[in-house]
């Protein structure tokens, strides 16, 4: 951050809210513009472009609670350093403590980012036998991963198990079954981050400093 600095940026545009004091501090100093996207953070630095990854993540553990699955199984990016995954864990918790279901660690688990590691976290759940009746993955390639693993071990989706992901990945419409999701608006999110950066540097007022775009469920075929 201070080599950027050094370089006397404009603005800056940072995704994610984990930020140490320090960087909070060096950044108030600069006095330069900055948005932070892709979360909703309770203590923004400037402005905020984003949406609750907490209320979207339960919304989908509740609609899955709905459709009548009750042993539903979460992976996730590693907590400790990632605000979004931590926000998406603490929602799917939230919804299976509200209906006296968890939460349940042995339901639960953390993978770097990829397909290949989608597809291993599902086996490791599996081996766990949980007898899970779905799956919900906190990024739609770890679901990827997941639909492929099912398929290899002839499990059907979603009759035996069903798998939902996060983000709405254009190719979740083409996976066999169809993936049902999370639809977060991420184009949008970089523009409006943009025009609040150009308004800022032109020295326009800019109105609200937390801009939610909020989330749609995209219901599909594996659940």
């Amino acid at each position: 951050m201070r080599t950027l600095l050094g370089h006397r940026p404009a603005g800056f545009v940072i995704h994610g809210a984990n930020h140490t004091e320090a960087i909070r501090r060096l950044l108030r100093q600069a006095a330069t513009p900055v948005v932070e996207i892709g979360s909703l953070p309770r203590r923004p630095i400037d402005m905020v472009v984003g949406y609750s990854n907490a209320a979207a993540a339960r919304a989908m553990t509740e609609w899955l609670l709905a459709r009548g699955y009750r042993r539903i199984g979460f992976i996730s990016a590693p907590v400790r350093h990632n605000d979004r995954a931590a926000e998406r864990r603490r929602g799917y918790r939230a919804a299976l403590r509200s209906a006296d279901l968890g939460p349940r660690p042995e339901w639960e688990i953390e993978r770097e980012h990829g397909v290949d590691e989608g597809a291993a976290a599902l086996a490791v759940l599996l081996e766990r036998r949980q007898r899970l009746d779905a799956v919900f993955c906190g990024g739609d390639v770890w679901a990827i991963g997941a639909l492929f693993e099912c398929r290899r071990r002839g499990i059907s989706v979603p009759g035996d198990l069903a798998v939902v992901g996060f983000d709405g990945q254009a190719i979740g419409a083409q996976t066999v079954p169809t993936l049902t999701t999370v639809q977060v608006h991420r184009y949008e999110m970089g523009r409006r981050a943009a025009l609040l950066l150009l308004a800022r540097l032109a020295g326009e007022a800019v109105g609200g400093r937390r801009l939610d775009l909020g989330y749609e469920l995209v219901i599909r075929e594996s659940a």
